[in-house]
């Protein structure tokens, strides 16, 4: 392999793009590589992955759709990591009674009556 070929190829692949971050596609390989698996990477890995014929370049369509399948799953992780949070207690009846009748009380405005 001439490596000064393989890396002026990457230079010129690089030199086209114009975002930092590019969505590329995988394609099927001879050892192992599986077709169909979309990542966002760094532009020149995106140039080194499509020069050694490991991946393409998303189209524009499968670019937004990606990077809306990310939005949306990073939302629903927020959501969860947000219920995980949630405290939630548990009043016993005598609690419950005990609140309304110290409520009672402030309303009528006997505080010493709680």
């Amino acid at each position: 392999m001439d490596l000064r070929a393989y890396y002026r190829k990457i230079r010129e692949l690089e030199a086209t793009l114009k975002d930092t971050d590019v969505v590329v596609v995988s394609l099927a390989t001879p050892d192992g590589g599986q077709e169909g698996t979309q990542t966002e990477v760094a532009r020149r890995v995106a140039c080194q992955l499509v020069v050694e014929g490991k991946a393409r370049f998303a189209t524009p369509e499968e670019g937004a759709a990606y990077r809306e399948s990310v939005r949306h799953a990073h939302r629903e992780a927020q959501a969860i990591a947000e219920a995980k949070r949630m405290q939630i207690g548990v009043l016993s009846e005598q609690d419950i009674t005990s609140l309304r009748q110290a409520m009672k009380s402030l309303k009528s405005g006997n505080p010493e009556a709680s």
